[in-house]
Formats: structure tokens, C-alpha cells, sequence
């Protein structure tokens, strides 16, 4: 996993056979946000860099629930238990259709958002100064 530093948020890349999958670190002013979890058998490197950051993880947000965005988020929980797992309401109820097949999440959502919230959520966290957005968590 490679991880790239910039001043609010890490961004950190594994590269399989035909993609990167990127999940985000994000660095606020008393707490991280951690948006995904890349594929299964990247949590220590994820859990490395987030401990190396000195602050607690506050918010795992869960873009959608295919395994390059879920990865190993049971691991990641059971080393931050008070990170908050956020997920959205389409993307669970998706989960939750028969039909689709989908795996379930190997851990419990605390909270569930709207779908545009989730991507404006995502978007403000990633590309803007975190100091000068309100959080919206």
C-alpha cells in the first residue's frame, strides 16, 4: 500500500492487477475520518497510518458496500470501537434486497445518511481545507 501525504488527508492506494482502490484518511482538528477501507488484507497498513497520526478516528464512511470499499472494516473496528461506521440509506437498503446478493457488512451501521449527504459528506472531506468546512458529522 502506498500512501500519499498531503496537508489534510492521506491517501492510500493499493495496486491490484487491473485498478487502484483508494480509501482516504482525513485529517480534522481533533479527530480522523476515515472514508473506506480498501480490499480485505489492508487493514494493518490502514491501522498503521492512522495510529502514526496521533488522533482518534471518529467516522468510518462507507461509500458503498462492494469488498475494494469494505476491505477489512471488522479489523479496523476492533482497533478503533468508538470509530462511528457510516453508511447510506440506499446502500443499505441495497444490502438488505434479497435479490441482489450482496454480502452483509461484517459489522453493525450507527448511522445511516442520505445518499447525497454521504456524497457531499465524501467530497468536502477529501478536496476541501478541512479547517475551513464545517463539519457536517
Amino acid at each position: 500500500m502506498k500512501v500519499i501525504r498531503e496537508k489534510f488527508h492521506n491517501q492510500l492506494v493499493t495496486m491490484p492487477r487491473l485498478f487502484p482502490i483508494n480509501c482516504y484518511l482525513i485529517k480534522e482538528q481533533k479527530f480522523m475520518t476515515l472514508i473506506d477501507c480498501s480490499k480485505k488484507g489492508e487493514s494493518r497498513k490502514i491501522i498503521d497510518v492512522i495510529q502514526s497520526e496521533g488522533c482518534p478516528l471518529k467516522h468510518i464512511i462507507l461509500t458503498h458496500a462492494h469488498s475494494d470499499h469494505i476491505g477489512d472494516v471488522d479489523k479496523i473496528k476492533k482497533v478503533f470501537p468508538k470509530a462511528e461506521i457510516i453508511l447510506s440509506e440506499k446502500e443499505n437498503q441495497d444490502l438488505n434486497h434479497k435479490e441482489r446478493k450482496l454480502s452483509p457488512l461484517p459489522v453493525q451501521v450507527d448511522r445511516l445518511v442520505k445518499e447525497g449527504i454521504m456524497w457531499a459528506l465524501c467530497l468536502l472531506k477529501k478536496h476541501q481545507d478541512i479547517q475551513e468546512v464545517p463539519s457536517l458529522l
